[in-house]
């Protein structure tokens, strides 16, 4: 069974039938608890950050595009997804966002990407995207750490509303992980 990480609800309600299917012969898994708990985190998160502009980049997650997709539809202030290419899995996100939203898609290694004026105020999720707005909220989240499901979304919600109320600086955030930018 392939159940990539997801971060939209669709896709994570897919995920989950198929596991019951799966192991439970159709019995359902009681995940609608956990449907109610991501829907008051996202209302929470959204009335704490507001209209804040958010910047997604590939380190932080393998499904960049997804995750935009999911916070746009959920009324968040997704201004840009900073990534080298879109894999295939992220096509239809990709897609979405181009049809439904004011998302740019930036790619880091054409260098008129890079030259732009820095916006410290933007929520960056991933320390790519912290990095080239210069920002002062950055969530520290690094290739997904294991997050998946309706857990997994609260915890991003989670470190998206702390990257909200502290300010980071991403330089020594960067150099703390040993990352390269």
């Amino acid at each position: 069974m392939y159940m990539p990480v997801a971060h939209t609800i669709e896709e994570i309600e897919e995920h989950y039938k198929q596991l019951s299917d799966t192991l439970f012969s159709n019995e359902p898994l009681g995940v609608d608890s956990w449907r109610m708990i991501v829907a008051g985190k996202v209302e929470d998160t959204l009335k704490i950050i507001g209209n804040r502009e958010i910047s997604i980049d590939s380190t932080a997650t393998v499904r960049p595009f997804s995750l935009a997709k999911m916070l746009c539809e959920h009324g968040f202030s997704v201004r840009e997804v900073v990534s080298q290419d879109c894999i295939s899995l992220e096509k239809t996100a990709q897609e979405w966002l181009a049809k439904n939203s004011n998302v740019k898609w930036v790619n880091p290694t054409h260098h008129n990407a890079l030259h732009r004026p820095h916006k410290p105020e933007t929520l960056s999720i991933g320390f790519e995207s912290g990095y080239y707005n210069n920002s002062n909220h950055v969530v520290d989240i690094v290739d997904c750490e294991g997050i998946y499901g309706y857990a997994g979304l609260v915890t991003i919600l989670d470190r998206i509303q702390q990257a909200h109320k502290k300010e980071t600086n991403v330089r020594e955030m960067i150099q703390q992980f040993g990352l390269v930018v």
